[in-house]
């Protein structure tokens, strides 16, 4: 990354630009994450229950690929 030259965009998904696909990935890793911290840190594994509840319900409510907004890296 120190000898890249080319710019780094950024690419985020909204009710307007959707990516079904990353949503749902992130929602899955921090409802994983959350069980990891259930016992050692409950309100921590509260919090991020509740944020991959809020992706996973973007990722349904404005169903769409993410393939038509991402230039690269995006299987």
């Amino acid at each position: 990354p120190e000898d890249m030259d080319t710019p780094r965009t950024l690419y985020k998904i909204t009710s307007s630009s959707p990516g079904s696909e990353p949503a749902a990935e992130a929602a899955a890793a921090l409802a994983s994450a959350s069980i990891v911290f259930k016992v050692a840190n409950s309100k921590y594994s509260a919090t991020l229950l509740s944020h991959s509840k809020s992706l996973f319900d973007l990722a349904d409510q404005h169903r769409a690929s993410y393939q038509g907004y991402c230039p690269f890296y995006c299987s």
